[in-house]
Protein backbone atom coordinates (compact mmCIF):
# COMPACT_ATOMS: atom_id res chain seq x y z
CA UNK A 1 0.00 0.00 0.00
CA UNK A 2 2.83 2.42 0.86
CA UNK A 3 4.46 1.80 -2.53
CA UNK A 4 1.15 2.95 -4.42
CA UNK A 5 0.55 5.64 -2.44
CA UNK A 6 4.12 6.76 -3.21
CA UNK A 7 3.67 6.30 -6.85
CA UNK A 8 0.49 8.00 -7.00
CA UNK A 9 1.80 11.03 -5.07
CA UNK A 10 4.97 11.05 -7.13
CA UNK A 11 2.60 10.67 -10.35
CA UNK A 12 0.38 13.36 -8.89
CA UNK A 13 3.26 15.91 -8.01
CA UNK A 14 4.30 15.55 -12.16
CA UNK A 15 0.86 15.74 -13.18
CA UNK A 16 0.70 19.52 -11.08
CA UNK A 17 4.10 20.10 -12.57
CA UNK A 18 2.83 19.61 -15.79
CA UNK A 19 -0.42 21.21 -15.58
CA UNK A 20 1.12 24.28 -14.36
CA UNK A 21 3.48 24.13 -17.24
CA UNK A 22 1.12 24.13 -19.82
CA UNK A 23 -1.02 26.62 -18.16
CA UNK A 24 2.27 29.24 -18.51
CA UNK A 25 2.84 28.39 -22.09
CA UNK A 26 -0.60 28.38 -22.95
CA UNK A 27 -0.44 29.51 -27.15
CA UNK A 28 -2.43 33.13 -27.90
CA UNK A 29 -6.11 31.27 -28.97
CA UNK A 30 -6.42 32.37 -32.63
CA UNK A 31 -8.16 35.64 -34.04
CA UNK A 32 -10.69 34.21 -36.27
CA UNK A 33 -11.30 31.27 -33.20
CA UNK A 34 -13.37 32.51 -30.23
CA UNK A 35 -12.21 30.28 -27.25
CA UNK A 36 -13.19 30.09 -23.61
CA UNK A 37 -9.90 31.17 -22.26
CA UNK A 38 -10.43 34.65 -24.00
CA UNK A 39 -14.26 35.26 -23.29
CA UNK A 40 -12.78 34.63 -19.38
CA UNK A 41 -9.86 37.09 -19.75
CA UNK A 42 -12.20 39.62 -20.75
CA UNK A 43 -14.28 38.78 -18.10
CA UNK A 44 -11.76 39.02 -15.65
CA UNK A 45 -11.01 42.20 -16.79
CA UNK A 46 -14.07 43.49 -16.73
CA UNK A 47 -14.47 42.10 -13.67
CA UNK A 48 -11.46 44.43 -12.42
CA UNK A 49 -12.93 47.59 -14.09
CA UNK A 50 -16.62 47.15 -12.06
CA UNK A 51 -14.48 46.84 -8.64
CA UNK A 52 -12.83 49.82 -9.56
CA UNK A 53 -15.68 51.80 -10.50
CA UNK A 54 -17.47 50.41 -7.13
CA UNK A 55 -14.67 51.22 -5.33
CA UNK A 56 -15.02 54.95 -6.63
CA UNK A 57 -18.68 55.50 -6.54
CA UNK A 58 -18.08 54.06 -2.45
CA UNK A 59 -15.70 56.92 -1.96
CA UNK A 60 -18.14 59.47 -3.59
CA UNK A 61 -20.39 57.95 -1.30
CA UNK A 62 -18.74 57.91 1.64
CA UNK A 63 -17.65 62.06 0.62
CA UNK A 64 -21.29 62.98 0.03
CA UNK A 65 -22.56 61.22 3.80
CA UNK A 66 -19.63 63.74 5.25
CA UNK A 67 -20.28 66.86 2.94
CA UNK A 68 -23.77 66.46 3.50
CA UNK A 69 -23.94 66.04 7.12
CA UNK A 70 -21.28 69.53 6.89
CA UNK A 71 -24.14 71.24 4.63
CA UNK A 72 -26.70 69.92 7.48
CA UNK A 73 -24.63 71.72 10.23
CA UNK A 74 -23.87 74.94 8.06
CA UNK A 75 -27.69 75.40 7.33
CA UNK A 76 -28.58 74.84 10.97
CA UNK A 77 -26.07 77.48 12.50
CA UNK A 78 -26.96 79.95 9.86
CA UNK A 79 -30.45 79.33 10.64
CA UNK A 80 -30.59 80.23 14.48
CA UNK A 81 -27.74 83.20 13.40
CA UNK A 82 -30.42 84.33 11.65
CA UNK A 83 -33.54 84.10 14.06
CA UNK A 84 -30.86 86.04 16.34
CA UNK A 85 -29.96 88.93 13.95
CA UNK A 86 -33.56 88.91 12.89
CA UNK A 87 -35.16 88.80 16.37
CA UNK A 88 -32.43 91.19 17.77
CA UNK A 89 -32.55 93.88 14.85
CA UNK A 90 -36.95 93.93 14.56
CA UNK A 91 -36.94 94.70 18.63
CA UNK A 92 -33.90 97.28 18.06
CA UNK A 93 -36.19 99.05 15.28
CA UNK A 94 -39.39 99.01 17.10
CA UNK A 95 -37.58 100.31 20.49
CA UNK A 96 -36.39 102.69 17.98
CA UNK A 97 -39.81 104.21 16.42
CA UNK A 98 -41.46 104.37 19.57
CA UNK A 99 -38.65 106.32 21.15
CA UNK A 100 -38.01 108.42 18.02
CA UNK A 101 -42.12 109.01 18.17
CA UNK A 102 -41.89 109.62 21.86
CA UNK A 103 -39.46 112.27 21.58
CA UNK A 104 -41.72 113.96 18.95
CA UNK A 105 -44.53 113.85 20.91
CA UNK A 106 -42.45 115.36 24.05
CA UNK A 107 -40.50 117.70 21.82
CA UNK A 108 -44.19 119.06 20.23
CA UNK A 109 -45.58 119.22 23.87
CA UNK A 110 -42.76 121.08 24.88
CA UNK A 111 -43.36 123.99 22.58
CA UNK A 112 -46.69 124.05 23.48
CA UNK A 113 -45.97 124.28 27.07
CA UNK A 114 -43.13 127.28 26.23
CA UNK A 115 -45.43 128.94 24.13
CA UNK A 116 -48.01 129.31 26.86
CA UNK A 117 -45.97 130.17 29.57
CA UNK A 118 -45.41 133.40 27.99
CA UNK A 119 -49.65 134.51 28.06
CA UNK A 120 -50.47 137.38 30.04
CA UNK A 121 -53.33 135.61 31.58
CA UNK A 122 -51.02 133.26 34.32
CA UNK A 123 -50.86 132.87 37.57
CA UNK A 124 -47.82 132.16 39.98
CA UNK A 125 -49.49 128.69 40.26
CA UNK A 126 -49.79 128.24 36.55
CA UNK A 127 -46.44 129.17 36.22
CA UNK A 128 -44.48 126.99 38.61
CA UNK A 129 -46.85 124.19 36.85
CA UNK A 130 -45.43 125.26 33.71
CA UNK A 131 -41.89 125.21 34.74
CA UNK A 132 -42.42 121.78 36.28
CA UNK A 133 -43.89 120.57 33.41
CA UNK A 134 -41.30 121.79 30.99
CA UNK A 135 -38.24 120.90 33.50
CA UNK A 136 -40.30 117.35 33.51
CA UNK A 137 -40.63 117.27 29.92
CA UNK A 138 -36.62 117.96 29.34
CA UNK A 139 -35.37 115.40 31.48
CA UNK A 140 -37.79 112.61 29.46
CA UNK A 141 -36.69 113.83 26.25
CA UNK A 142 -33.16 114.04 27.46
CA UNK A 143 -33.64 110.13 28.62
CA UNK A 144 -34.85 108.88 25.65
CA UNK A 145 -32.09 110.22 23.53
CA UNK A 146 -29.45 108.60 25.41
CA UNK A 147 -32.06 105.57 25.35
CA UNK A 148 -32.02 106.42 20.94
CA UNK A 149 -27.87 106.89 21.49
CA UNK A 150 -27.37 103.08 22.80
CA UNK A 151 -29.73 101.36 20.62
CA UNK A 152 -27.99 103.03 17.56
CA UNK A 153 -24.81 101.36 19.14
CA UNK A 154 -26.39 98.21 19.65
CA UNK A 155 -27.54 98.22 16.01
CA UNK A 156 -23.43 98.39 15.34
CA UNK A 157 -23.01 96.01 17.37
CA UNK A 158 -24.98 93.17 15.84
CA UNK A 159 -22.85 93.83 12.69
CA UNK A 160 -20.69 91.23 13.73
CA UNK A 161 -23.75 88.57 13.83
CA UNK A 162 -24.45 90.05 10.41
CA UNK A 163 -21.07 89.65 9.02
CA UNK A 164 -21.00 85.65 10.18
CA UNK A 165 -24.61 85.51 8.99
CA UNK A 166 -22.94 85.94 5.22
CA UNK A 167 -20.20 83.90 6.04
CA UNK A 168 -22.27 81.01 6.90
CA UNK A 169 -24.68 81.87 3.59
CA UNK A 170 -21.55 81.37 1.69
CA UNK A 171 -20.69 78.76 3.63
CA UNK A 172 -24.01 76.91 2.08
CA UNK A 173 -23.47 77.81 -1.19
CA UNK A 174 -19.72 76.62 -1.52
CA UNK A 175 -21.27 73.06 -0.25
CA UNK A 176 -24.80 73.29 -2.21
CA UNK A 177 -22.45 73.43 -5.25
CA UNK A 178 -19.74 70.70 -3.83
CA UNK A 179 -22.96 68.37 -3.02
CA UNK A 180 -24.17 69.17 -6.59
CA UNK A 181 -21.21 68.48 -8.13
CA UNK A 182 -20.11 64.97 -6.09
CA UNK A 183 -24.48 63.98 -7.01
CA UNK A 184 -23.39 64.59 -10.88
CA UNK A 185 -20.15 62.49 -10.52
CA UNK A 186 -21.90 59.51 -8.75
CA UNK A 187 -24.70 59.58 -11.25
CA UNK A 188 -21.70 59.57 -14.10
CA UNK A 189 -19.90 56.38 -12.30
CA UNK A 190 -23.06 54.76 -10.71
CA UNK A 191 -24.40 54.77 -15.23
CA UNK A 192 -20.96 53.97 -16.38
CA UNK A 193 -21.01 51.11 -13.32
CA UNK A 194 -24.27 49.53 -14.64
CA UNK A 195 -22.87 49.17 -18.49
CA UNK A 196 -20.32 47.42 -17.22
CA UNK A 197 -22.33 45.25 -15.70
CA UNK A 198 -24.58 44.85 -18.49
CA UNK A 199 -21.42 44.26 -20.84
CA UNK A 200 -19.90 41.58 -18.40
CA UNK A 201 -23.38 39.98 -18.39
CA UNK A 202 -23.24 39.54 -21.48
CA UNK A 203 -19.69 38.35 -21.95
CA UNK A 204 -20.58 35.85 -19.23
CA UNK A 205 -23.83 34.92 -21.04
CA UNK A 206 -21.62 34.08 -24.63
CA UNK A 207 -18.88 32.53 -22.56
CA UNK A 208 -21.79 30.15 -20.82
CA UNK A 209 -22.93 29.32 -24.31
CA UNK A 210 -19.66 28.54 -25.44
CA UNK A 211 -19.02 26.37 -22.11
CA UNK A 212 -22.33 24.36 -23.14
CA UNK A 213 -21.49 23.69 -26.44
CA UNK A 214 -18.07 22.68 -25.83
CA UNK A 215 -19.01 20.01 -23.20
CA UNK A 216 -22.31 19.13 -25.62
CA UNK A 217 -19.28 18.39 -28.33
CA UNK A 218 -17.73 15.90 -25.98
CA UNK A 219 -18.60 12.50 -27.55
CA UNK A 220 -19.73 9.43 -25.03
CA UNK A 221 -17.08 7.43 -26.46
CA UNK A 222 -15.02 10.22 -24.79
CA UNK A 223 -16.10 9.90 -21.28
CA UNK A 224 -14.09 7.56 -18.93
CA UNK A 225 -16.98 4.78 -17.92
CA UNK A 226 -16.05 4.29 -14.75
CA UNK A 227 -18.63 3.25 -13.04
CA UNK A 228 -18.80 6.99 -10.76
CA UNK A 229 -19.88 9.78 -11.31
CA UNK A 230 -18.80 12.43 -8.54
CA UNK A 231 -19.45 15.99 -7.26
CA UNK A 232 -17.31 18.90 -6.85
CA UNK A 233 -15.39 18.93 -3.62
CA UNK A 234 -16.54 22.46 -3.07
CA UNK A 235 -20.14 23.43 -3.26
CA UNK A 236 -19.34 26.51 -3.87
CA UNK A 237 -16.74 28.44 -6.06
CA UNK A 238 -15.85 31.46 -8.02
CA UNK A 239 -14.28 29.81 -10.69
CA UNK A 240 -12.62 26.78 -12.49
CA UNK A 241 -9.83 25.72 -15.01
CA UNK A 242 -9.50 22.42 -16.19
CA UNK A 243 -7.66 20.15 -18.89
CA UNK A 244 -7.89 16.61 -20.07
CA UNK A 245 -6.79 15.59 -16.22
CA UNK A 246 -7.68 17.24 -13.29
CA UNK A 247 -9.84 20.24 -12.35
CA UNK A 248 -8.52 23.34 -10.54
CA UNK A 249 -10.88 25.30 -8.41
CA UNK A 250 -11.06 29.19 -7.50
CA UNK A 251 -12.42 29.94 -4.37
CA UNK A 252 -12.64 32.88 -1.39
CA UNK A 253 -12.67 32.57 2.26
CA UNK A 254 -13.30 29.32 4.68
CA UNK A 255 -15.19 26.78 2.75
CA UNK A 256 -16.34 23.09 3.06
CA UNK A 257 -14.46 20.26 1.61
CA UNK A 258 -16.58 17.80 0.37
CA UNK A 259 -16.20 14.06 0.05
CA UNK A 260 -17.17 14.19 -4.31
CA UNK A 261 -18.16 10.19 -4.23
CA UNK A 262 -18.13 7.51 -1.17
CA UNK A 263 -15.16 5.55 -0.21
CA UNK A 264 -12.57 5.26 2.16
CA UNK A 265 -9.97 7.34 3.25
CA UNK A 266 -6.53 5.69 1.78
CA UNK A 267 -3.97 8.67 2.76
CA UNK A 268 -3.86 12.21 4.52
CA UNK A 269 -1.18 14.38 4.65
CA UNK A 270 1.29 17.01 2.89
CA UNK A 271 2.57 17.36 -0.88
CA UNK A 272 5.55 19.47 -0.79
CA UNK A 273 4.28 23.10 -1.52
CA UNK A 274 1.34 22.48 -2.98
CA UNK A 275 -0.83 21.67 0.66
CA UNK A 276 -2.87 19.38 2.33
CA UNK A 277 -3.37 15.92 0.26
CA UNK A 278 -6.47 13.37 0.97
CA UNK A 279 -6.67 10.29 -1.38
CA UNK A 280 -9.78 7.99 -1.03
CA UNK A 281 -10.26 4.96 -2.39
CA UNK A 282 -13.85 4.21 -4.35
CA UNK A 283 -13.12 0.75 -5.58
CA UNK A 284 -12.43 -0.82 -8.77
CA UNK A 285 -9.39 0.43 -8.52
CA UNK A 286 -10.54 4.30 -8.81
CA UNK A 287 -9.42 7.20 -6.12
CA UNK A 288 -10.21 10.72 -6.18
CA UNK A 289 -6.99 13.10 -4.96
CA UNK A 290 -7.99 16.36 -3.18
CA UNK A 291 -4.76 18.97 -3.20
CA UNK A 292 -4.72 22.28 -1.59
CA UNK A 293 -4.73 24.66 1.48
CA UNK A 294 -7.25 23.49 3.71
CA UNK A 295 -7.68 22.02 7.57
CA UNK A 296 -8.50 17.70 7.11
CA UNK A 297 -10.90 16.30 9.37
CA UNK A 298 -10.65 12.97 8.69
CA UNK A 299 -8.22 10.28 9.46
CA UNK A 300 -6.55 7.46 7.30
CA UNK A 301 -9.26 4.61 7.29
CA UNK A 302 -12.21 6.64 7.57
CA UNK A 303 -15.37 5.59 5.88
CA UNK A 304 -17.27 8.55 3.88
CA UNK A 305 -20.37 9.16 2.01
CA UNK A 306 -20.51 11.66 -0.55
CA UNK A 307 -21.00 14.88 0.79
CA UNK A 308 -19.22 14.41 3.74
CA UNK A 309 -16.95 17.04 5.13
CA UNK A 310 -13.47 16.58 4.77
CA UNK A 311 -12.44 19.76 6.34
CA UNK A 312 -12.39 23.53 5.76
CA UNK A 313 -10.42 25.97 3.79
CA UNK A 314 -8.16 28.41 5.18
CA UNK A 315 -9.81 31.71 5.35
CA UNK A 316 -7.91 33.65 2.71
CA UNK A 317 -9.36 36.85 3.72
CA UNK A 318 -11.08 37.23 0.71
CA UNK A 319 -8.36 36.38 -1.52
CA UNK A 320 -8.29 33.79 -4.18
CA UNK A 321 -7.22 30.46 -3.50
CA UNK A 322 -7.49 27.04 -5.74
CA UNK A 323 -8.30 23.56 -4.46
CA UNK A 324 -6.84 21.00 -7.26
CA UNK A 325 -9.38 17.61 -7.82
CA UNK A 326 -8.57 14.24 -9.98
CA UNK A 327 -9.49 11.13 -10.46
CA UNK A 328 -7.63 8.23 -11.50
CA UNK A 329 -8.19 4.14 -12.54
CA UNK A 330 -5.76 1.91 -12.34
CA UNK A 331 -2.93 4.80 -11.33
CA UNK A 332 -3.94 6.54 -14.58
CA UNK A 333 -5.41 10.04 -14.25
CA UNK A 334 -8.82 10.37 -16.23
CA UNK A 335 -10.38 13.48 -17.80
CA UNK A 336 -11.81 13.89 -14.52
CA UNK A 337 -14.04 17.25 -15.72
CA UNK A 338 -15.96 14.66 -17.87
CA UNK A 339 -16.58 12.47 -14.79
CA UNK A 340 -18.55 14.96 -12.74
CA UNK A 341 -21.67 15.59 -12.10
CA UNK A 342 -23.61 18.00 -14.77
CA UNK A 343 -26.37 19.34 -12.10
CA UNK A 344 -22.98 20.35 -9.94
CA UNK A 345 -21.53 21.98 -12.56
CA UNK A 346 -24.87 23.98 -13.84
CA UNK A 347 -25.02 24.54 -9.98
CA UNK A 348 -22.12 26.89 -9.90
CA UNK A 349 -22.62 29.08 -12.92
CA UNK A 350 -19.11 30.28 -12.87
CA UNK A 351 -16.32 31.66 -14.87
CA UNK A 352 -14.55 27.77 -16.25
CA UNK A 353 -11.37 28.11 -18.00
CA UNK A 354 -11.02 25.35 -20.01
CA UNK A 355 -7.04 25.15 -20.96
Amino acid sequence: MGVIIKILLSSLLLTLCFQQNSFAAKKAPSKKKVSLSRVHNKIRKQGHVIRKLKKQISRLESNLGDSNKRYLSIVTKKKEIEVQFYEINNNLEKEQKRLEEEVFKSRKLLSGVLVNRFSADQSMTGLLGQKVLVKELGNRIVNMEKALGKIKNQRKDISDLESRLVEYRNLENELGQLLSGLELQKREKTTKYLIEVDRKDKLQASYDRLRSKKLRKMSKKDLANIGYSFNSPLGEYVGMEFDKKGVTYKYKGRKPVLTTAAGKIMYQGTLSNFGNVIMIDHGKETRSIILGKFVPKVAKGTRVRKGDVLGYTRDSRNQEEKLYFEVRQKNKVQNTILLLDRKSLAKNDVKSDNT
